[in-house]
């Protein structure tokens, strides 16, 4: 019932009465319906239109008084029961209006059939009424749609560009940031010489005092959201009635007529027998739905807007001029001596234009939201892929920053340590050379474009653990089938030589950096990748979970960190 007529909601809904209903009906009012026929105009001549407006601005206040009381916005109980109630009061209380203005301004008026005018008055009233806040419904709707969307719309672009310029800045961001934050470092001390053991602090500190808590900061730090634009304003009248007259299409053939029917029926049944009514009516069927089916066919084959709405304009009118000729004729053919009116030629028109509007409209609405709708979709899937490169991109920095520069910087600096341990003169030789070195290899490891290493698994993780053997005491196992299973995924081995950097860097934070115990092997029917690191050490009383280890817990199977009888075992399990 509700899907079936919701037009009843939308010509009783919170565009009831507005003031677009007053001002459309306003031609109608002092024109065709406003009584002129029974006002006597002796006096002064054209007081009728006068009268006419004084009414239609009363009715106005009616209109006004109503929609803020029992049609207010909002309250819907029994709405369109009091809808209709009020539009047919409004139409009532015109003839009467009509009496009690032209009695106040000293003008004579003859009563005339006040039932019939009454009744003339009230389908006529609910008739415009009705279609007049269908129209407007539609068009706000149709302007409403159209804001809505385009400010998503706007809201997407506006994050998808921020997006693509964070991706493009991101990497030489933080790769500038970091070779100014170590250049900095390196030149307070550039004026000293370094012995091994100062060379191996300052690159300790060069891990923990830039680069890890700047991985810390890209991996925590999310893609920053663009605030929605404010709806702007709404989209220009000229546009908007652009597109809907060049849309215009025929009304329906029957409905212009249906209604214009019902209008005139009380009048009709008043004036003459109800055989003759039926035959009037039959009669006006034929005339009027010929006519509007040719009009119909006449605009469809014009493909200019404004030549369209002329056909249209012309054909309803041409047809009402010429059906109310004819039945007028008929009538006194039939012995009738009716007065001749011509207000179905102002009328008809009315109604069948309106009805174009509205279904032009409609289709455009319909049209509208189909169309940005997919656009909508379509900037979503973009801004989405965006979005997840960026956040890629944001983890993967991190990760290398975390990983392999924080693990190159920690072993280069207990290489130092080491040897500084075995030379009997510290002082003898000047480490600047060392730092450079290395140094200028993560430079170089951080400028590099983010691609997966295309160098196989069994290559990558030995160069890791050669790379940290030259500061601790590694022993490494190796199943055979680790090697297939990591090699079938470039994403596992990434994994894997991420698991193996934080067992590294937990057996220099939790134990004394020395013996190290690494096992690389594989479990279950299906074959899962099983990364053991374990070290002598103890667990610190501090929070355990840090960057390497939630970016490990984020991506694979399993991830367990413990202690046992003062040994720190990493097993990470990798699907």
């Amino acid at each position: 019932m509700t899907r079936r007529f919701r037009w009843l909601d939308r010509a009783f809904g919170s565009n009831v009465l507005t003031i677009w209903s007053w001002l459309l009906t306003f031609p109608f009012a002092v024109t065709v319906m406003g009584g002129s026929e029974y006002v006597d105009t002796t006096p002064v001549r054209g007081a009728e239109f006068a009268v006419a407006a004084i009414v239609h601005v009363l009715t106005g206040a009616g209109m006004f008084a109503a929609r803020y009381t029992v049609l207010r916005p909002g309250q819907r109980r029994h709405r369109r029961a009091r809808a209709l109630i009020v539009f047919a009061v409004l139409g009532a209380s015109r003839p009467f209006l009509l009496i009690v203005v032209s009695d106040a301004i000293g003008l004579q008026m003859q009563p005339g059939a006040v039932f019939t005018r009454v009744a003339i008055n009230v389908v006529c009233t609910i008739t415009m009424l009705t279609l007049i806040a269908l129209l407007i419904d539609v068009l706000r709707r149709h302007q409403a749609v159209q804001r809505r969307l385009r400010s998503a719309l706007t809201t997407l672009n506006l994050q998808r560009e921020f997006d693509e310029q964070q991706l493009e800045g991101l990497r030489r961001q933080y790769v500038d940031d970091v070779t100014v934050r170590i250049d900095a470092t390196l030149d307070s001390r550039r004026a000293e010489p370094l012995d091994a053991t100062q060379a191996s602090a300052l690159l300790r500190a060069i891990a923990d005092d830039i680069v890890r808590p700047m991985s810390h900061e890209l991996y925590r730090e999310e893609g920053r959201a663009v605030a929605p634009p404010a709806i702007g304003g709404p989209v220009s009248f000229i546009e908007r009635s652009s597109r809907i007259l060049a849309a215009l299409q025929p009304a329906p053939i029957v409905l212009p007529y249906l209604l214009l029917a019902l209008v005139f029926l009380p009048h009709l049944l008043t004036n003459v027998s109800v055989t003759f009514t039926v035959i009037q009516l039959v009669l006006g069927a034929g005339l009027y739905l010929s006519g509007s089916a040719l009009t119909a066919v006449l605009t469809r084959m014009v493909q200019n807007p404004g030549a369209r709405i002329a056909v249209l304009s012309l054909g309803y009118t041409s047809t009402a001029i010429v059906a109310t000729l004819v039945m007028h004729w008929s009538a006194h053919t039939a012995g009738y001596s009716p007065t001749m009116n011509w207000s179905p030629a102002f009328i008809y028109p009315s109604f069948a234009l309106a009805l174009s509007i509205i279904a032009a409209t409609a289709a455009e609405l319909a049209s509208d939201e189909q169309r940005l709708a997919e656009l909508l979709a379509e900037e979503v899937q973009h801004t989405a892929h965006t979005h997840s490169r960026l956040r890629l991109a944001r983890k993967r920095t991190a990760h290398l920053l975390h990983t392999a520069v924080q693990g190159e910087l920690v072993a280069a600096a207990l290489s130092l340590q080491r040897r500084s341990s075995a030379t009997t003169d510290p002082l003898s030789t000047n480490a600047w050379g060392d730092v450079m070195t290395t140094i200028a290899r993560i430079k170089h490891e951080v400028a590099q474009d983010d691609v997966v290493d295309p160098t196989p698994a069994a290559e990558q993780v030995k160069a890791l653990i050669t790379m940290w053997g030259s500061a601790l005491r590694i022993t490494a196992r190796y199943d055979d089938e680790i090697w297939p299973v990591l090699a079938a995924d470039a994403a596992r081995t990434e994994m894997a030589v991420d698991a193996l950097s934080e067992g590294f860097t937990n057996a220099v934070r939790h134990g004394n950096g020395q013996r190290v115990d690494v096992h690389l092997g594989v479990a279950g029917p299906l074959p899962r990748a099983i990364i053991t690191v374990r070290s002598a050490g103890v667990i610190s009383s501090g929070p355990t979970n840090g960057l390497g280890l939630r970016s490990l817990q984020s991506s694979a199977s399993a991830v367990t960190l413990s202690e046992s009888r003062g040994e720190v075992s990493l097993i990470v399990e990798l699907a």
